[in-house]
C-alpha cells in the first residue's frame, strides 16, 4: 500500500513522512473493524462516525473503511484538514 499512500500525500501537498501513519496505526494491514464499536478499521483505523464525516459509507452493508484508495483519500482529507485547524503539523 505504500507506493499509493506515497502518491496521495504528493497529489495533495502533504509532508512525504506522513506515509508512516499507517505503520502505527495498522503496520500497513488493512485490518477489519473490530468487535468493539469504538475501534477503528482499514490502513488509517478510522471509527465509524469520523469516516462518515469524510465521506466513507460504514453500515451493515457496507464498509468503505477497507476501501484502500477511498480510505486513503478520506485520510489525506482528515489530515489536511486537521492542519489547517491546528496550524503545525505536529
Amino acid at each position: 500500500y505504500k507506493p499509493m499512500i506515497a502518491q496521495a500525500i504528493e497529489d495533495y501537498g502533504l509532508p512525504a513522512s506522513l506515509v508512516a501513519i499507517p505503520i502505527v496505526e495498522s503496520a500497513y494491514q488493512n485490518l477489519p473493524p473490530a468487535q468493539k464499536s469504538w475501534h477503528g478499521a482499514g490502513l488509517w483505523m478510522f471509527i465509524k462516525s469520523t469516516a462518515q464525516s469524510y465521506g466513507l459509507r460504514v453500515d451493515k452493508a457496507v464498509d468503505e473503511r477497507l476501501n484502500e484508495e477511498l480510505e486513503t483519500d478520506a485520510a489525506m482529507r482528515y489530515l489536511s484538514a486537521n492542519k489547517h485547524r491546528f496550524k503545525d503539523w505536529t
